[in-house]
């Protein structure tokens, strides 16, 4: 060409399949919750209608569902109503397509035994829909959506109701939560019996909000009976982990309270507590009384029920190295006296728990200790050492509950948690710690006693053995100085006195071996002839290995003496 060239030309291009204009974009994600419809055409001879609804996402332009991949729901048919309430949620993700050109179409039917009749259908534009980032959701979408004509209808009536958002970022189907839940206990329920009393326990189920159907695999736990009371206390722990943060706006936790008999059991009342609700951050939950809606063949419901619910992120920490927690149960002084003489017959179980919200942690530990017959002030000197611990130690705590046994039962005297993060590394604390109880379960009135606790803890570096400290020889000093008032052993009023001296482990209280041709950790003083107050004895020189969890006992005395 001669001529001189001048100008612009400017070209969009788009590659098209099924009508549908495709573009590299980052994919989206629709949530959202039919929640019901209103003032529907009546199509039985009742006057009344058992409405489901079709949801499917389609190319506004042709009308045609989007169908790589299909996005498409169906809600449950409720029955002789116009008036039907469906809440069933949606979760489309993947979606690649712009949102200019789709739209959410809701396509509204009665059920028939053999077809189903058009009631009208409605399109709503996604373009409308608040859009959400990683870091802040807005309000969902919520407003009726006239109905229009749909297929061969000559009339038609009502409006769907939809609460809907749009989403960009990283799936939150890959962000996993952790569903704590706490069914504490229930008040006012029937009486089933003919007492008036009821044999009550529950059942509680992940379940799908939209239609109340389990959740597969099934997530389910049923607690213990509580015999002859309309006020159960059963203060049951569940955690349910790896639970998909994208479906937790479509989960419920079920909850069905039943009376126990010998061969079935009879409803006294449910709840479902939406999953949404619950408090989603570290370390807060909700303590809330719900009350109880009746279920099944029920005439009528009574009674509430108390849950306390939080939703975190993930399970707790999983760190590099293991730990070992190694702890002394010395003892308890100042308990309540639970039975009739003024004493109580005290023993202790320790476990192991998450210090955000006192559950058990996996794989589960726990200890119990032995009785001690008619005290306020047991000495138990027993110890625990727990090995691999992969957990966070700022994460965990031991849970101590003290209880008086009984021939068949046991009773609460109160219990105390203490925080792993205070445990020293690598060596017993010097000196001990007393940890004072608090109330527990339905214990009433003011708390009262103390526990007395030794602890540390040590670090298992490469999974080798744990982190022990190199100590060397040293020498311990004992001078037994002086006894009085002992007791008269020969018939003329008097007593031949010696004393033995013993190093021991104080948990255990035997004795410690030493290495192989050294002497026994253990001295006898002379004898002193005739007496009931034996004067100074030196026993200087005993040369004995410091180690951190040991004491000296002076058997003449039987007192500790800590170093």
């Amino acid at each position: 060409m001669d001529a001189q060239v001048k100008g612009k030309l400017q070209v969009e291009t788009s590659l098209e399949e099924g009508g549908a204009v495709f573009k590299t974009i980052e994919p989206a994600r629709i949530r959202g919750v039919l929640v019901g419809g209103k003032e529907l055409l009546a199509a039985d001879r009742g006057g009344t209608s058992d409405p489901f609804a079709l949801i499917d996402l389609v190319d506004i332009r042709s009308g045609k569902p989007i169908v790589q991949p299909s996005f498409s729901e169906k809600t449950k048919t409720i029955k002789k109503t116009l008036n039907p309430t469906w809440d069933h949620a949606i979760s489309w993700e993947g979606i690649t397509q712009k949102p200019e050109i789709l739209g959410i179409k809701i396509s509204v039917f009665d059920a028939d035994m053999m077809s189903k009749e058009p009631l009208g259908e409605a399109i709503l534009p996604v373009k409308r829909l608040p859009v959400s980032s990683t870091t802040a959701d807005p309000p969902m979408l919520d407003d009726w959506f006239d109905l229009g004509l749909g297929g061969k209808m000559k009339k038609v009536s009502g409006a769907v109701r939809m609460q809907s958002l749009l989403e960009y970022g990283p799936s939150k189907a890959k962000a996993q939560k952790t569903l704590q839940l706490t069914i504490v206990g229930a008040k006012d329920l029937i009486a089933a019996d003919k007492g008036g009393t009821s044999d009550p326990f529950a059942i509680i189920e992940l379940v799908t909000l939209a239609d109340g159907v389990p959740v597969k695999p099934p997530l389910k736990k049923t607690t213990k009976t509580v015999k002859k009371t309309l006020e159960p206390y059963w203060d049951d722990h569940i955690v349910w982990e790896n639970i998909a943060q994208s479906n937790t706006d479509l989960l419920g936790v079920n909850i069905k309270v039943f009376d126990a008999d010998l061969v079935t059991k009879e409803a006294l009342g449910q709840v479902t507590l939406p999953v949404k609700n619950f408090p989603d951050a570290e370390g807060v939950s909700a303590d809330n009384w719900y009350t109880l809606e009746m279920f099944g063949k029920m005439k009528t419901v009574s009674g509430t029920i108390n849950v306390r619910t939080s939703l975190e992120h993930g399970p707790p920490v999983i760190i590099e190295h293991k730990n070992t927690l190694d702890f002394v149960l010395i003892g308890a002084r100042d308990l309540i006296a639970a039975d009739k003489g003024g004493t109580s017959d005290p023993f202790a179980v320790v476990e192991l728990v998450d210090v955000r919200n006192g559950n058990s942690v996996k794989p589960k530990k726990t200890y119990k200790t032995k009785t001690v017959k008619k005290t306020l002030e047991p000495t138990w000197q027993e110890r625990v050492v727990w090995k691999g611990i992969v957990v966070d130690p700022s994460l965990l705590a031991i849970n101590v509950k003290v209880y008086d046994a009984d021939m068949v039962s046991k009773e609460i005297l109160g219990e105390v948690t203490v925080p792993v993060k205070d445990w020293p590394v690598g060596s017993f604390i010097s000196e001990d710690h007393w940890y004072n109880l608090d109330l527990s379960g339905k214990m009433k009135g003011e708390a009262k006693g103390a526990v007395h606790i030794q602890t540390r803890r040590e670090v298992d570096k490469d999974d080798g053995p744990a982190e022990e400290a190199e100590l060397e020889p040293s020498t311990l000093d004992i001078v037994i100085v002086e006894a009085k008032d002992l007791i008269a052993a020969d018939s003329n009023g008097q007593s031949d006195p010696y004393c033995i001296a013993e190093l021991v482990d104080r948990a255990s209280g035997n004795l410690l071996k030493p290495e192989k041709g050294k002497p026994k950790f253990s001295v006898k003083t002379k004898t002193v002839k005739k007496t009931l107050h034996p004067g100074k004895v030196d026993l200087r020189g005993a040369s004995y290995p410091t180690v951190s969890n040991v004491i000296i006992t002076d058997v003449c005395s039987s007192l500790p003496v800590s170093f």
